[in-house]
């Protein structure tokens, strides 16, 4: 009896765990003092930086606020802009299932940010369906989720 209260325990445990390498990783991990471009299609009552968009806003933040904003909007999407790494570095930690390399940058699916909680989870392209563009602008590099939306 006891060895089969110790394997449901230890099956309940490994069902409850991830034990992959994306544990405890964050995107403040990933891209420390980054800034943030978080666009929503609804107006908001937070006192941020921010822009009116249309119906919606862009907000403007470091990446430290990103997971409030996110909580507490409905977004549709955000713009990591970071200058400390290359696209190839952002690459390996997002480990990406697929990676589309077009002219203009990186495509593919990550699934470290497939529960990142925003409104449109991924766009369909030709090749399958993404949820991240990468694109080395210079020294800076930009991260859109799950496609750059700002005026690139």
């Amino acid at each position: 009896m006891k060895r089969l209260i110790v394997f449901i325990f230890m099956v309940a445990l490994l069902c409850c765990v991830n034990f992959g390498f994306t544990q405890g990783l964050t995107l403040e991990k990933i891209f420390p003092h980054s800034s943030v471009e978080v666009y929503t299609d609804t107006k908001t009552d937070l006192l941020l930086n921010k822009i009116d968009n249309g119906a919606g806003e862009i907000i403007f933040c470091n990446i430290d606020d990103l997971n409030y904003i996110l909580k507490t909007t409905q977004a549709v999407g955000f713009c990591i802009k970071t200058y400390k790494q290359n696209a190839e570095q952002v690459l390996k930690l997002l480990q990406p299932q697929n990676v589309l390399n077009q002219n203009y940058g990186y495509f593919g699916w990550s699934n470290v940010l497939q529960n990142i909680n925003i409104k449109s989870k991924s766009v369909a392209m030709q090749q399958g369906k993404v949820n991240f563009q990468c694109v080395q602008n210079g020294e800076q590099l930009l991260i859109g989720v799950p496609i750059i939306l700002g005026s690139y």
